[in-house]
């Protein structure tokens, strides 16, 4: 008996390590991850990122890495990873155009102090691609072209898609569990202060047509308390075996993100969550067959 589990265990994790890791999921997570710091930069001057060059800094500063910081000019560095970032869009040397995409992904969380979070999962997500990347041979990731067999490759290659799917996790369950602490989560009142914040809250003319629905104590308690629940489940989620209802959590929480960035402006940081629920609820196919 001991043997036959022995033999089971090994023989799927010679399956999960026969998994083809240029799938669709993780083209679309890289490409939306760049996406997202792009329209950051298009729509953002430097001074609004709070994007400062600092003559102060020394080789042991982490900040002296930065792309503003490293070729000393705003202009010519904003416009540099606006290109890198669109040939990470399009998909081109995906081996290469990772380890840009990481850099220009942490400048932007070192230097702008104008960050809401996306900027933080987005950078650190990135950085987690890239080991995965430098083993896909792959002219452009959007093409179907399987690799050759690399057994040390797809075993460094499957360890980084659980550590991504473990920090995803991560996210969403200390986005729930962590309010907990908070009075007007328990009570069902932190959407109000949200939505009506001078900062984050929702444009006034949009707030006033919304006045029934906010103002509405059982309406507003059943949303924040939906918030919590959302984020838990999607945690969780992970482990559910039923594909169907995984594919129904994933156009759920993806179209909360949708509704974040409707009425809070946040389209930023949508991008980087739609992309690493992508990859959360992306499939891995064996090497013999189409992605």
């Amino acid at each position: 008996m001991k043997i036959n589990n022995q033999a089971q265990l090994i023989c799927k994790i010679e399956k999960l390590i026969d998994l083809n890791y240029n799938s669709i999921s993780i083209s679309i997570c890289k490409s939306l991850l760049a996406f997202s710091t792009l329209i950051n930069l298009l729509f953002n001057s430097t001074e609004t990122l709070n994007i400062t060059l600092k003559s102060n800094l020394s080789i042991s500063d982490i900040e002296y890495y930065s792309i503003f910081q490293f070729f000393n000019s705003l202009v010519f560095s904003k416009v540099l990873s606006i290109v890198l970032l669109i040939v990470v869009i399009i998909g081109y040397f995906p081996k290469i155009m990772c380890l840009f995409h990481w850099w220009v992904s942490i400048s932007i969380m070192l230097s702008s102090t104008m960050v809401e979070g996306g900027e933080q999962i987005n950078s650190i997500i990135a950085l987690l691609l890239i080991p995965i990347s430098l083993f896909d041979n792959r002219k452009n990731h959007w093409t179907n072209v399987q690799r050759v067999n690399n057994f040390y490759g797809n075993c460094i290659s499957l360890t980084f898609i659980v550590i991504i799917k473990l920090q995803i996790f991560i996210i969403y369950f200390f986005a729930s569990v962590g309010k907990f602490n908070s009075p007007e989560w328990i009570n069902g009142t932190a959407l109000y202060y949200w939505v009506n914040d001078n900062v984050f809250g929702i444009n006034p003319n949009i707030l006033e047509s919304m006045s029934f629905v906010l103002k509405n104590a059982y309406i507003i308690t059943i949303m924040t308390w939906g918030v919590l629940l959302l984020e838990f489940i999607t945690s969780i989620s992970i482990f559910f075996s039923s594909l169907k209802l995984k594919k129904v959590i994933y156009l759920t929480a993806t179209f909360f993100h949708l509704l974040i960035a409707l009425f809070l402006g946040l389209w930023s940081f949508f991008f980087v969550m739609f992309g690493i629920l992508t990859l959360y609820y992306g499939s891995l196919k064996h090497k013999s067959n189409e992605i």
